[in-house]
């Protein structure tokens, strides 16, 4: 069976989804069609999510506290 050749290149994906992030798009994920057309998926959702651990500020905290022999 032959093969086809590939109509589209990794670094065309990354340029399309750098140029959307450029713009300040969500982007959610990525479809290449077999014609070759990549298409960018985004979402509405502009709330941004806590990244924040709250362990983080206790674990801080402890570090600086002296051990109790």
């Amino acid at each position: 069976m032959p093969h086809n050749p590939v109509r589209f290149k990794e670094l065309d994906v990354r340029r399309a989804v750098r140029a959307a992030a450029k713009e300040g798009l969500n982007i959610s994920g990525f479809a290449v069609l077999p014609d070759g057309t990549i298409r960018i998926h985004t979402t509405d959702d502009t709330t941004t999510v806590d990244q924040t651990n709250p362990w983080d500020e206790v674990l801080g905290d402890a570090a600086h506290q002296e051990r109790a022999s």
